[in-house]
């Protein structure tokens, strides 16, 4: 039932991007589906991984390129099209920053962007620099083939699934839960909204907000606020007197 829900929205998306095309065209007059409103859905908290559940998922992988390819997405937050398409002469290892996007491959929101190199995500491109070394930089992809041709999103997508089956994880997981595990990471420790929209490559802030509601010991601090002291008991008589300018009040509004 779900699958049907989403994809009746993907079917309504591309039916009104086709008749605002043909307006354009001068084949229609009006786009009528400009009128139709779809009913509201339940905003769902992504799902996002720890560490510990990572290696997990990682020892029931047995390619030992997609197994970095999951750890780097774990570690650097980009989205799979970036990664199969990120060559190595886009890894500066010398500052230790990943230029994402360039005059190869355009990134979703069209805007290049840098992401500086952790060292658990360090370890994966140099497991894989060792693996390509007789492929000439400038024409590498970074995480490859033994021939050198890229994977497809798709092959990297449904093995790390399977890895996710067999290990026993939550159904729910896929392959950009590893992205939305970046984030999730970041905001628990404290890190600025506005610093991890620029890493995850958002155009506008309010998407990345999605994760806001992880940070816990914001939210913890909200609630202990109700817990401090209750205020000195008032002095005899002022209570009463108190809740009758209230009901007054209350009556006025009215």
């Amino acid at each position: 039932q779900r699958k049907v829900k989403k994809g009746f929205r993907v079917y309504y998306r591309t039916i009104k991007a086709a008749f605002n095309k043909a307006k354009d065209w001068g084949y229609a007059k009006e786009n009528y589906f400009q009128k139709v409103k779809l009913p509201k859905k339940q905003q769902v908290n992504p799902v996002f991984l720890n560490s510990d559940q990572l290696l997990v998922i990682c020892d029931h992988l047995k390619n030992e390129t997609i197994k970095d390819i999951v750890v780097f997405a774990f570690y650097t937050g980009m989205r799979l099209d970036e990664i199969v398409n990120l060559r190595l002469k886009n890894v500066d290892l010398q500052n230790k920053v990943i230029t994402v996007g360039d005059d190869c491959f355009t990134t979703k929101g069209r805007n290049q962007r840098f992401i500086p190199i952790s060292d658990e995500a360090l370890t994966s491109i140099l497991s894989q620099r060792e693996r390509k070394k007789v492929i000439p930089i400038n024409k590498a992809y970074l995480f490859c083939k033994d021939d050198g041709n890229r994977f497809t999103g798709d092959y990297i997508s449904k093995k790390f699934k399977l890895a996710c089956k067999t290990a026993g994880a939550d159904q729910s997981i896929h392959f950009h839960s590893l992205r939305h595990s970046f984030a999730s990471n970041l905001v628990q420790k404290g890190v600025p909204l506005y610093t991890i929209k620029e890493l995850l490559g958002h155009s506008s802030i309010s998407t990345t907000e999605i994760y806001s509601h992880l940070n816990m010991d914001t939210l913890r601090d909200a609630i202990k606020k109700l817990d401090s002291p209750h205020p000195d008991p008032l002095p005899k008589g002022e209570g009463e007197k108190r809740l009758q300018i209230f009901s007054i009040n209350s009556g006025e509004k009215r």
